[in-house]
């Protein structure tokens, strides 16, 4: 859950989030936005009903069977058809990426600044001043847009079904709700996941041989929605600085985010290459 939301109770049909009071009418906005951009382009986004201002609350339609995308990721890359049913799933979602991209508007945004601990990522990645962080594309970022925001849910036809939740500020590469920013930020985190940033009692399950060709997959997918050529170069180094950024604030520094940097980008897994020019 994106560090844009508080508290969350769910009451029958109805979730109630509980946002800081300064954002609140941003995260609004920005809710409703995306559901209406979620009806533009065939995907599931929380319609917000009504806002609390004495409470900061906003109170959304639950989405029936939302279960975060973990779940399926292990599932399939466990057991099942990694380039079958995966394979679908991460390309509709870079094709809702795509859309949200093209089409999420806003009535005021402000630029993305990159935070100080994506800032040092980027320096150990090898990018010392921190172009990755400033090339391709611009969008309204979704701020959040990992596996937990994001499901798979129960579909008639052959294509997934994607639903996509809390378009909020996640605290580590997205400080505020409104912002607009290289459409690698919302890349990258999501990427990073689709690389193993998954928790790490799910970790032993995965079958890693894998991992490359899915994640082209994605990029491919995204590349061909947008109609545009990503800096892929950006993107790995991006992608790095994002978990490093992540296990930083979950972490600290230290043997524990060294640790889990090390799990999620070995030669073992064949993903190493985005960092191994770091001093």
């Amino acid at each position: 859950m994106s560090q844009g939301s508080g508290t969350v109770e769910i009451r029958g049909e109805l979730v109630r989030k509980r946002y800081a009071r300064e954002e609140l009418q941003a995260e609004h906005a920005k809710a409703q936005a995306l559901w209406e951009c979620a009806r533009r382009h065939e995907f599931i986004a929380p319609r917000p009903l009504r806002v609390d201002e004495a409470a900061s609350a906003i109170e959304y339609e639950r989405i029936a069977g939302f279960s975060a995308l973990t779940g399926p990721y292990v599932r399939e890359m466990s057991t099942g058809d990694l380039h079958g049913r995966l394979a679908a799933i991460l390309r509709e979602v870079a094709r809702v990426l795509a859309a949200i991209h093209q089409d999420l508007r806003l009535p005021v945004t402000r630029p993305w600044e990159a935070p100080p601990l994506l800032l040092q990522g980027l320096r150990r990645a090898g990018d010392r001043d921190g172009r990755s962080a400033t090339v391709g594309p611009r969008a309204v970022l979704h701020g959040d847009f990992g596996f937990s925001n994001l499901a798979v849910l129960p579909s008639d036809g052959p294509r997934p079904r994607i639903a996509v939740i809390d378009p909020s500020p996640n605290g580590f590469t997205t400080l505020r709700v409104d912002l607009e920013g290289p459409v690698l930020v919302d890349l990258a985190l999501f990427t990073s996941c689709v690389e193993g940033r998954i928790p790490l009692r799910q970790q032993p399950r995965i079958r890693w041989s894998a991992l490359g060709g899915l994640r082209e997959v994605f990029v491919a997918a995204y590349e061909g929605a947008a109609g545009t050529a990503l800096d892929l170069e950006a993107l790995g180094m991006l992608q790095y600085a994002t978990a490093y950024a992540y296990f930083s604030r979950v972490y600290g520094a230290g043997l524990r985010r060294e640790a889990a940097l090390a799990l999620l980008y070995n030669r073992l897994k064949g993903n190493r290459r985005w960092w191994e020019g770091r001093p």
